[in-house]
């Protein structure tokens, strides 16, 4: 089972949104104010603080530059059929709908 949320798509999303101009990494690197909400904790609850999840600029220590991948289709895919030569007409001999024959062609 995967996680839900893996590092690899987070920075994905992230990289996607700093090249289309919603934020920049400069405004990734200080925590946003509801996560600093969420983390101050009671020291009555938590003598030493808060020990879970730490925040980081995942966009700043990324291991190797992300490269775009683009799937393309393989020509085997889209194989194109064409029609036979000779295509297959109907019969002369069946009545275009029941009403128009006397008898019923199963009979």
């Amino acid at each position: 089972m995967q996680p839900a949320f893996d590092q690899t798509s987070i920075r994905r999303v992230l990289l996607k949104a700093v090249q289309s101009g919603w934020f920049t990494v400069e405004m990734l690197d200080k925590p946003s104010a509801g996560f600093v909400a969420c983390t101050a904790v009671d020291r009555e609850t938590f003598p030493s603080g808060y020990e879970g999840v730490q925040f980081r600029n995942l966009l700043r220590d990324m291991d190797a530059p992300m490269e775009a991948v683009q799937a393309v289709p393989d020509p085997k895919d889209f194989d194109t059929v064409l029609p036979p030569a000779d295509p297959p007409t109907q019969s002369e001999k069946l009545p275009l709908t029941l009403e128009t024959s006397d008898k019923l062609p199963w009979e």
